[in-house]
């Protein structure tokens, strides 16, 4: 199931936030999303993470609020 948010990520160019099996959370941008590893750029690095060690990954989605006193 992480895979296809993960896909929608590198199509979108959006951000992501990746639990990894042993516990560690990870967010950046996926530039790929192969059979074997995901390719995850973050702001002081890119890493490979091998695809049997992700848990679960997450879209993160930019939510603008309207300023109330903007009427």
């Amino acid at each position: 199931m992480w895979e296809k948010e993960v896909r929608a990520a590198v199509r979108s160019k959006g951000p992501v936030m990746i639990r990894l099996m042993n516990g560690e959370m990870l967010q950046g941008i996926p530039e790929s999303c192969t059979k074997s590893l995901v390719k995850l750029r973050r702001p002081d690095s890119v890493i490979w993470i091998p695809v049997e060690d992700i848990m679960r990954a997450n879209r993160l989605l930019k939510i603008n609020k309207k300023d109330p006193a903007s009427g």
